[in-house]
């Protein structure tokens, strides 16, 4: 039985998919994944990546970024002004837009 096992994915989507459609590609089922975590802050598309994976099917630990988001703050969308800030004990930051 082969196992893949996979880390520190902070938000870059495009990596993710590569590296996902490789595994596929070797016959490795996603419930034969493991994911050690760091899924989403860091990389502008955090939230895509939570989104594509599938995980009910692939087990997976939270890292510390991961921690860090669920325990301490709420990362916003959508605003073309990066902002972080301190609200009580809840940190609120926004990456602002991608681009020029």
């Amino acid at each position: 039985m082969e196992l893949a096992i996979i880390s520190d994915i902070h938000g870059n989507l495009v990596a993710l998919r590569n590296v996902l459609d490789d595994i596929n590609s070797n016959g490795i089922k996603p419930e034969d994944i493991i994911c050690a975590g760091d899924l989403a802050l860091m990389g502008v598309q955090g939230p895509r990546c939570l989104r594509l994976l599938p995980r009910d099917e692939i087990p997976t630990v939270k890292g510390n970024t991961d921690r860090w988001i669920a325990d301490y703050a709420i990362i916003g969308a959508h605003t073309h002004r990066s902002f972080a800030r301190m609200v009580g004990g809840t940190l609120i930051a926004n990456a602002g837009s991608v681009g020029r």
